[in-house]
């Protein structure tokens, strides 16, 4: 495994970049947040300082010709597996959305060539592929979201008003990929338990089922593997090439352009962001 640091200024179009190269091997780890495989034990990886989190994302990747896996560790004080739980306000006779928030992480990836700032206060118009792996909503079943975003000056419903670093003004859309999700809200009329959570588990169906990811929380740190097929056949995710070079962005928090939400237990939650970036190169 080669890595090198690449240098470059921050600016409206070019970010910091750590060149990373994904090796080769013959089989594919076990996902199962443990990385005790022995695929992962010659293989280096690279730390990626979070903007938002303060803390670095430690990041290494293999493959096998036709799946990519990824392991991502980074430190965190406590496991938290509760999501938006519903509690019983006895005063309004119905249930209110707690405070708790998934420990969460993404994987962004530009879906153009060309786009070299992928924030959300970029110059320039981007669609990103987002692997977005939650602890309580996709975890149980062994899965990340599969999602995209369009950041774009065309407005649009339901999407976030963004300015970029030249005072413009974006929109950002955030879409689930084709299918259907692993989790679902449920409809609750009545009082059960004074606690009670707001989503249930599903297997997740077509391109939204496509990336399967499992954590592992333990003394402090997450650890959590992704397994991927370098080519889904799926036009809405990206596809990788053995021999090519990709950007790739990572966030400890939902990236959706939110201002911090001190009411919240991880007031950063949705206030996500890239900022360094990892430059890959898939081995042939």
């Amino acid at each position: 495994m080669k890595k090198y640091l690449l240098l470059l200024f921050f600016s409206s179009s070019v970010l910091a970049q750590t060149e990373y190269q994904v090796e080769r091997v013959g089989s594919m780890p076990l996902i199962d947040g443990k990385a005790a495989d022995k695929q992962w034990s010659k293989i280096g990886e690279v730390a990626i300082n979070d903007v938002i989190a303060g803390h670095e994302i430690y990041f290494s990747a293999i493959h096998d010709g036709d799946n990519i896996a990824v392991k991502i560790r980074y430190p965190d004080e406590t496991e938290n597996r509760e999501h938006k739980t519903l509690e019983w306000d006895a005063s309004a006779s119905s249930y209110r959305t707690g405070s708790k928030r998934e420990d969460t992480i993404v994987l962004k990836w530009p879906l153009s060539p060309l786009s070299k700032n992928i924030r959300l206060d970029s110059d320039e118009p981007y669609h990103a592929d987002i692997w977005y792996w939650k602890s309580f909503r996709t975890d149980p079943l062994g899965y990340a979201d599969d999602k995209y975003q369009i950041y774009s000056k065309s407005p649009s419903k339901k999407a976030s008003r963004l300015r970029s670093i030249d005072g413009s003004l974006f929109y950002l859309q955030r879409k689930g990929d084709t299918g259907s999700s692993a989790y679902q809200t449920r409809l609750i009329l009545e009082k059960n338990n004074l606690k009670e959570p707001k989503y249930e588990h599903r297997q997740p169906t077509g391109s939204r089922g496509d990336i399967k990811a499992k954590g592992l929380w333990q003394n402090g740190s997450w650890t959590i593997e992704f397994s991927r097929k370098l080519n889904t056949g799926n036009s809405d995710d990206i596809k990788l090439i053995p021999g090519e070079e990709y950007l790739l962005g990572l966030s400890r928090y939902e990236i959706a352009g939110r201002k911090p939400n001190n009411t919240i237990q991880e007031p950063y939650f949705g206030a996500g962001e890239v900022g360094e970036l990892i430059k890959l190169f898939i081995s042939k």
